[in-house]
């Protein structure tokens, strides 16, 4: 019995032994704005968000005409989060991006207002089914970035049991931002029921002699990085980070933290931006102003739908089911 056949074996079982229960958002929810959709309610630090989420199926969004405004209205709220980069490098970047298949999209709006947005396609490489992470929000500190992206991990997780397919344990963001990682770090906690379990190159770098799992999350982010890179000259494979990857795309937007204020990101910074030394021997040596980013590549938990709501929800709903 293959690997994939035991996954799904397993999936099956999995199945059959569950209970799930109907979950109900705010009854003055709005429906999705683009048609079919799953709709998740959040509440921020400050304002409550509906959260639109779309499933590409096994084509792109760029693929389907119903799509189209969808699509435009992502390129350009894509822009308006990065106003300094290069309009036309960054609208043809965000059109590849939507033009993977088995993809999710999740939208967030506070009232007529769109926020932000995460898009997770899921790639398979040598038969290891990985999800791609790329988020940009107009507001930050609400908390949107770790819901959204723990939402878009669950929703692609219902599909695999729902489908009897692998089910992802793996994902890769590249990012300039200690408030990226810190996100990932929020998802190891026990407040998000331990979604990640590992996260390299800060739990442990790709090129560690001893871990069983560095080879193959060195080989996952090197593949997703020739997947979806840009302008790399170089690609560090110990650290994850490809030197030059955004440099063509305008001023690096990096926000350096007050090390008083916050202590956490401020620790983070000093590890992506700083040589590494004897003493500090796990530092990235990222360069600032260089377009430089790191391929930070997470493991992710088995689900379950005990703990794990947004999941239990898809798995009740035909919406977004993706069994390509």
């Amino acid at each position: 019995m293959t690997a994939l056949e035991t996954e799904a074996e397993r999936a099956s079982l999995f199945l059959e032994q569950m209970e799930v229960e109907s979950i109900e958002g705010p009854l003055d929810m709005a429906e999705p704005r683009y048609g079919a959709g799953l709709v998740l309610p959040f509440q921020g630090k400050t304002a409550f968000y509906q959260i639109e989420a779309y499933d590409s199926g096994p084509k792109g969004f760029t693929e389907q005409p119903e799509y189209s405004a969808l699509n435009e209205e992502i390129v350009e709220l894509y822009l308006a989060t990065y106003p300094y980069r290069d309009r036309d490098i960054s609208v043809k970047r965000m059109k590849r991006g939507l033009s993977h298949p088995r993809s999710k999209l999740l939208v967030a709006r506070h009232g007529d207002e769109t926020k932000g947005f995460g898009l997770f396609p899921k790639f398979y490489f040598e038969g290891e089914p990985v999800i791609y992470s790329t988020r940009a929000f107009l507001v930050e500190g609400d908390g949107l970035g770790t819901f959204i992206l723990d939402a878009g991990i669950q929703l692609h997780q219902a599909d695999a049991i729902k489908g009897r397919n692998r089910i992802p344990r793996w994902g890769v963001l590249m990012t300039q931002s200690v408030y990226s990682i810190l996100t990932l770090i929020k998802l190891k906690s026990e407040k998000h029921q331990k979604r990640l379990e590992e996260l390299l190159p800060f739990d442990f770098r790709y090129d560690n002699k001893i871990h069983p799992d560095a080879p193959l999350a060195m080989k996952l982010w090197t593949q997703v990085e020739n997947h979806v890179g840009l302008s790399s000259t170089e690609l560090i494979k110990g650290t994850g980070v490809s030197r030059g990857e955004l440099r063509e795309i305008g001023e690096n937007e990096v926000k350096k933290p007050e090390r008083d204020k916050e202590p956490e990101a401020w620790q983070l910074f000093h590890q992506m931006y700083t040589d590494p030394t004897p003493d500090e021997p796990y530092n990235l040596g990222m360069r600032l102003h260089n377009g430089d980013v790191d391929f930070v590549t997470f493991r992710i938990r088995r689900p379950s739908s005990d703990v794990d709501r947004i999941f239990a929800q898809a798995l009740n709903t035909s919406a977004l089911i993706d069994v390509a």
